[in-house]
């Protein structure tokens, strides 16, 4: 299941605008890269303090 705790993965909804440095992943450590990183202005703590992120419940997204 890939919502395991062992994968430590966590889901945040955006709820206010949000401006990022986004960029695509380079292959490392044996892993094929590709997908999309995002460099935030603040911490996640500090955004979901200030209302910009809601962490959400992970296991909702998996059938």
């Amino acid at each position: 299941m890939l919502c395991s705790s062992t994968y430590n993965y966590k889901v945040y909804s955006v709820v206010k605008p949000l401006v990022v440095l986004a960029g695509p992943i380079a292959p490392w450590f044996g892993q094929p890269g590709a997908g999309v990183q995002y460099m935030l202005p603040r911490n996640i703590s500090a955004l979901i303090a200030e209302g910009v992120l809601r962490r959400e419940d992970p296991s909702v997204l998996v059938p």
